[in-house]
């Protein structure tokens, strides 16, 4: 199963559209880049890797011009390091791809899947992307961040606790003091893929040309819908896969 075609991916399409729909609605101050920006300033060769449940992607930055992401999928973590499982062609992965997007037109244009050795046209995933590279985010007032620890015994009383961070693996080492922009999405009613849904990013605010989110969390009214995290990230990881012309 492909990059945009996997359940992990479906929940992240689902917020990309959110904020697609969602964008006329802000009412909080917006943040000053976009998710666009944030690719555009990453570096070829930057990586991470998520955790989604009990399944794994690694996700690399394979261009900036024309812009594409390069995903690997596979159920345990590896044990070489990551660019010597690169080239050992990823024992154990369940797919492999690649998709190009067009920055101008903010649409996929298209995709090639080294599992299956052939192009493909992501069926519906322009729509998706359209304008999403372009959505302002939001930041996270403090107040509002997630704290550790046992709540103050009464409401007027002061709130001492620290802010709540995610653990922030950097070419496997664990970072122990991260420091992160925390950034969030709204989506209103009528965003029918994620209805009144909240979702929260956390990036490395130490590391601001860094594309990717370590954390992303999917809030609905009912709870939490789904998260992924970050196990480990790193830089200069480049591919052996070649794509036929």
């Amino acid at each position: 199963m492909h990059f945009l075609q996997s359940r992990f991916f479906s929940l992240l399409q689902k917020f990309l559209v959110c904020i697609c729909v969602a964008f006329p609605f802000f009412k909080l101050p917006l943040y000053s880049l976009s998710i666009k920006d944030k690719f555009l300033r990453g570096h070829i060769g930057d990586f991470i890797v998520w955790k989604y449940g009990k399944s794994f992607i690694l996700v690399r930055l394979a261009s900036l011009s024309p812009l594409s992401l390069e995903e690997i999928s596979f159920s345990s973590l590896p044990t070489q390091k990551w660019n010597e499982w690169l080239l050992a062609k990823a024992p154990g992965h369940t797919s492999w791809s690649i998709l190009y997007v067009d920055v101008q037109n903010n649409a996929i244009t298209e995709a090639f899947s080294f599992t299956k050795n052939l192009w493909f046209r992501p069926q519906d995933d322009s729509s998706i992307w359209k304008n999403i590279f372009n959505a302002p985010l939001q930041k996270i007032p403090d107040q509002q961040r997630k704290k550790m620890g046992s709540p103050p015994l009464h409401k007027d009383d002061p709130d001492h606790r620290k802010i709540w961070v995610p653990s922030l693996i950097f070419q496997g080492t664990k970072n122990s003091h991260p420091s992160y922009e925390a950034l969030q999405i709204f989506c209103p009613q009528k965003c029918s893929a994620l209805a009144n849904a909240h979702i929260e990013l956390f990036f490395d605010a130490s590391n601001p040309t860094f594309p990717f989110p370590y954390w992303v969390q999917i809030t609905n009214p009912t709870g939490i819908a789904a998260k992924f995290f970050a196990v480990d990230s790193g830089i200069n990881l480049f591919s052996p896969q070649k794509i036929p012309l």
